[in-house]
């Protein structure tokens, strides 16, 4: 069963809602005020704070099984549409804001482990009784009067672009037989790997470490066990430079302060949230000049500064499939409306520009396995990319980097990461886009848990 962090709600009273999501684009939508249950799910736009709370109207026991079959009192309508493109096995996170919940279903307060949430057609009949999800509190304000949660879902089925999935939030449980959910991602921390004291989070997709200090990933897994980061506190046999192990790592954002970067020993880092669905970590420097956040989910993980000394740069100096070799393995990334591809002997050098899509993405490739390691920079700059080998032991790739010279100042600003696995290049640009373009979301009115006839 997943946990909530009690000092979630401490921390975003100082950090406020500064954290963005790569697949959140909420739109709050109302219904026709005569509908019941027994009315098709239609959309009508509105103001959802103003909504009624709606009265299950239903005539026989029959009825109330097939349209309210579990022990909660009330319930929430949610549909999410995939929009331009195809989702694949991904986390959706949507906000729900609990003030606004208990005016609408008269309640002094919510308890966040009397959820359960179902998919359901469009007629409201149950397809699937037992999706995996967790609430996060997001922040609070000072007087307690309002709070917000991230209720973040994970989606088991393929949904098709265009298409949406219908769901109702059942909270306020008459039985306290929770519902409790294999976990899709865990988190541990471990007390040395590669030299420091780190965070160890296991998904189905990959295991990553995560250096306490020094704010960074050390390590990627993939399912094989192939570290496409490969940082050690060493040097290279043969180069002796730190391109064989101390330069190496996921973002080195911080140059030359060592923010965000493995081995280093300038930031602190905790756990705010440990799944079932999301882990979440928050690193800030000693200086407090840099803070960020980590959201691993099951197939991809997020990063978003909240803080940066500017300008900055994110980089993968890595090792695809486990050692970098410079005539088998590639690079993809997009360029307009055109797709490159380069060996990753090929330095380059230019501002990634994505036709039709939020953000920037690269991928590179393992030749030998055709695995795949992907970044997304969710904001669509201007500013300079880059890509050279270093010594034929590590990539030297950077979001905002030329050189030495850094270029990115957005503030907060997210970036996504991910393996994918033995796809071809069609459906490694599907995994990618379904990893970090926002979903559409409708979160209609509250519905209460009400009978006529004396049911």
């Amino acid at each position: 069963m997943y946990k909530i962090n009690a000092d979630f709600f401490a921390f975003w009273m100082m950090v406020t809602a500064m954290s963005v999501s790569a697949q959140r684009d909420v739109t709050q939508w109302t219904l026709d005020k005569n509908r019941t249950v027994d009315a098709p799910i239609t959309f009508n736009a509105g103001e959802h704070k103003d909504a009624p709370v709606y009265t299950v109207n239903t005539d026989t026991q029959e009825s109330v099984k097939n349209r309210w079959p579990y022990p909660f009192n009330f319930r929430i309508p949610l549909h999410i549409g995939a929009g331009d493109f195809h989702r694949q096995y991904v986390a959706v996170e949507v906000d729900l804001d609990l003030s606004i919940l208990k005016q609408q279903i008269a309640v002094d307060s919510i308890d966040l482990s009397s959820f359960k949430i179902v998919r359901v057609d469009s007629s409201g009949k149950v397809i699937d009784g037992d999706i995996p999800f967790q609430i996060d509190p997001l922040f609070a304000l000072q007087n307690q009067s309002s709070a917000k949660c991230v209720l973040t879902l994970f989606l088991k089925d393929p949904l098709p672009e265009h298409h949406f999935f219908h769901f109702f939030i059942y909270l306020g449980s008459l039985d306290k037989n929770m519902p409790e959910f294999q976990s899709l991602v865990k988190i541990q921390e471990i007390p040395e790997h590669e030299g420091q004291e780190s965070y160890k989070i296991t998904t189905p997709h990959a295991v990553y470490y995560y250096h306490k200090k020094g704010a960074g990933f050390a390590s990627l897994e993939d399912r094989d066990g192939n570290d496409w980061l490969s940082y050690n506190p060493g040097v290279g046999q043969e180069s002796l430079s730190g391109s064989g192990g101390m330069y190496r790592g996921t973002p080195n954002s911080g140059y030359p302060e060592g923010y965000c970067h493995p081995g280093k020993t300038v930031s602190g880092s905790r756990i705010l949230s440990a799944g079932p669905v999301k882990a979440t970590i928050y690193s800030q420097s000693d200086d407090k000049k840099m803070a960020c956040l980590w959201d691993i989910f099951p197939t991809c993980a997020r990063m978003t500064f909240l803080e940066m000394r500017k300008p900055y740069w994110f980089l993968y100096e890595g090792t695809p499939g486990g050692a970098l070799e410079e005539e088998s393995d590639y690079i993809v990334r997009p360029m307009g409306s055109r797709i490159i591809k380069t060996t990753a002997a090929e330095k380059w050098e230019g501002d990634i520009v994505a036709d039709g899509t939020a953000g920037e993405w690269i991928y590179f490739a393992d030749g030998k396995t055709r695995h795949k390691i992907f970044f997304v920079h969710h904001d669509d700059d201007e500013a300079i990319d880059s890509y050279w080998p270093m010594n034929r032991e590590m990539t030297v790739f950077g979001f905002g980097r030329n050189g030495l010279e850094k270029y990115m100042t957005k503030i907060p600003d997210s970036f996504t990461m991910g393996l994918c696995y033995k796809i071809e290049h069609e459906q490694t640009i599907n995994e990618i886009l379904s990893a970090s373009q926002p979903l559409v979301i409708h979160l209609d009115p509250a519905e209460r848990r009400k009978f006529k006839k004396g049911n």
